[in-house]
């Protein structure tokens, strides 16, 4: 099915119906198309015309960027765009955000109400420890979720729903029972530059302590961070899972020594 390209939502075999490409001609200047948009603001059309605006934009919108010289172009303009709008950039990310979200629904949508065997799980388990293997892969899905957690909407989100980690409650329960002035924040109440810190000192002493699991975070991690906390004027304390779950004397003498330096 076909729509005749002047806008008419005529029903056509080619791309216009007879005589209505001079429409399009006639159309082309800034005058006429103001013109156009005064008489048309605040129409209210059916539902059976907004049907077959919509039909009609999605073939002319397919038709468009079928061409490679369409979509080239169009990339263009919009790098160009976004180089002279570096304010922009919050567009960017909501761009990335919302497209993210699109997928994520379509593919939950897809999977949503069914019961899936042990034998499924495994078998996409494999597959995803699989993809993570290669380098190219991981570069890639860094990039995008370096960009994505730029979105303050994405990111605040993402921690409200989450949960403590065992390490986490552990060590909330452990600064609790030795009465040391740290509250959890892991979960986004509290951000210091683009960063969110598990637990930060109530007693203005800027100081705060991070609990970190060695499955999810390599050795190189602790030194990044504490140089990171620092530039913001931060002290920071990385206490690992072995830390948090070893010698509780040893562990308390860290972070009594920690907490007092320079207080």
């Amino acid at each position: 099915m076909n729509f005749c390209e002047c806008g008419c939502i005529e029903e056509v075999k080619g791309r216009f119906v007879q005589g209505h490409n001079f429409r399009v001609q006639e159309r082309n200047t800034p005058e006429v198309r103001a013109k156009i948009s005064k008489a048309l603001k605040g129409k209210p059309h059916s539902d059976e015309h907004n049907r077959k605006v919509g039909e009609a934009n999605k073939v002319a919108t397919k038709r468009y960027f079928e061409s490679a010289e369409n979509r080239a172009s169009l990339s263009t303009k919009m790098k160009k765009v976004w180089e002279e709008n570096p304010n922009m950039e919050w567009s960017r990310q909501n761009l990335l955000y919302y497209n993210n979200l699109r997928k994520w629904r379509l593919v939950a949508s897809g999977h949503k109400g069914k019961k899936h065997s042990e034998e499924w799980k495994m078998e996409k388990s494999e597959k995803m420890k699989e993809m993570w293997t290669d380098k190219e892969y991981k570069a890639k899905k860094s990039t995008e979720m370096k960009e994505l957690w730029k979105n303050k909407e994405y990111s605040r989100k993402v921690m409200a729903r989450r949960e403590k980690s065992t390490i986490e409650t552990d060590l909330e329960q452990l600064l609790l029972a030795w009465e040391l002035p740290y509250i959890f924040v892991g979960n986004g109440q509290y951000k210091i530059g683009s960063m969110n810190p598990d637990f930060v000192s109530t007693d203005g002493s800027k100081k705060v302590i991070e609990a970190m699991g060695e499955f999810f975070h390599p050795p190189e991690d602790e030194p990044t961070r504490i140089m990171k906390m620092r530039s913001y004027g931060f002290s920071c304390l990385v206490l690992w899972g072995s830390d948090i779950g070893g010698d509780k004397k040893t562990l308390l003498s860290r972070v009594k020594e920690f907490h007092y330096a320079n207080i």
